[in-house]
């Protein structure tokens, strides 16, 4: 999938502006706060109809302006090309896509795949289990789609179990909800586990050679054995808990190098050199699987990362066949112009192309 032709109106200072990127690598530049993260911000809401920077729509809307509109004319491998395009305001929400309104979040999201990396990304390696769960769980959303019927069935059933063992219900009452977290998380168990082995071959092959031992991904179920048998036999300490100890909502993402998990070893800017690696493998895996492309977008690209990092990732980016977006404050000979097919300044909320 890549965007053709994107407009935006009021999405922070962004008005009125209208671009055509490339297919491959976009380059966009600007000095902070000129409003390159509102542009990659805008292809976001497009794609997930909320922002990465805040949950509050009123702070994205323009002071001033009621809603925010984003659309966009997309080459769509399954759909040929077509247009789509979001309407947000502080209490109305209108996705298009193809000539048809979207009635559900989740039914757009699935057709624009858009995989992100910003400053705050080496918190998926520094952070805590929650938000590798979320990462995890959008990747395989787009790359599975039952998972997400599944993630549903496993999480209203949780509810269910959790306030039953408060209540002190019945056994039977107990066991009817441990038949469905049973088998709906089996599911979203060996869904993740297949993905996060494609996910480390990936990585592997690109990262292989940049550190004396390649880091390793892996899951960390949340259980180990039968989870039914687990959630049976683990009865009593939940109804003490209050809520239910083991079974996928415990589950965690591993990245490791040898025995020692990388939040312990490696650094600020090591974890968001593994971070840019891991995007990187992600964005390919999402389109090996689910054969459409993601958006790419890549926001302060250089940050915390030296020249030789920023050397290894250049090429990498050059050599990729999604769509790119990356800002910079600066554009300088490093980044040459090889590889890169268009570049855009952004100043005071309004764009220009530089480089074609």
């Amino acid at each position: 999938m890549r965007i053709e032709r994107l407009r935006v109106d009021y999405v922070r200072n962004l008005e009125d502006l209208e671009i055509e990127p490339a297919s491959r690598l976009n380059l966009i530049t600007g000095v902070n706060a000129s409003g390159k993260t509102a542009l990659l911000e805008s292809m976001y809401l497009l794609a997930r109809a909320r922002s990465f920077r805040t949950h509050r729509i009123e702070d994205v809307i323009q002071h001033g302006r009621d809603e925010l509109r984003v659309s966009a004319h997309i080459e769509h491998g399954e759909d040929g090309a077509l247009v789509t395009g979001i309407e947000r305001s502080r209490g109305k929400l209108l996705l298009r896509y193809h000539g048809q309104t979207i009635k559900t979040v989740s039914a757009h999201a699935r057709r624009i795949p858009v995989v992100l990396m910003t400053p705050a990304s080496h918190e998926l390696v520094l952070g805590g289990p929650t938000a590798r769960r979320h990462w995890l769980d959008w990747a395989m959303f787009h790359v599975k789609p039952e998972y997400l019927e599944a993630w549903r069935d496993y999480h209203r059933a949780l509810r269910h179990r959790n306030a039953a063992l408060k209540a002190q219900a019945d056994l039977s009452t107990l066991e009817g909800f441990e038949q469905i977290l049973a088998r709906s998380g089996t599911l979203l168990t060996d869904a993740r586990t297949a993905y996060l082995e494609a996910l480390d071959k990936a990585f592997t092959a690109i990262a292989e050679g940049l550190w004396p031992d390649t880091p390793r991904i892996r899951l960390k179920p949340g259980w180990s054995g039968d989870l039914f048998t687990v959630l049976s036999t683990g009865r009593a300490g939940d109804r003490e808990a209050g809520f239910s100890r083991q079974g996928p909502h415990r589950a965690d993402v591993e990245f490791s190098v040898g025995p020692r998990a990388l939040s312990a070893c490696f650094s600020r800017g090591q974890c968001k050199l593994f971070v840019s690696l891991l995007v990187l493998a992600q964005a390919g895996v999402i389109e090996a699987l689910s054969g459409e492309a993601p958006l790419l977008l890549l926001d302060d690209f250089a940050a915390e990362l030296d020249r030789d990092a920023n050397r290894v990732l250049l090429e990498l980016l050059h050599a990729q066949r999604t769509q790119v977006f990356v800002t910079t404050t600066h554009w300088d000979g490093e980044w040459g112009l090889a590889g890169v097919d268009r570049v855009f300044h952004v100043e005071r909320g309004k764009v220009r192309k530089v480089v074609e």
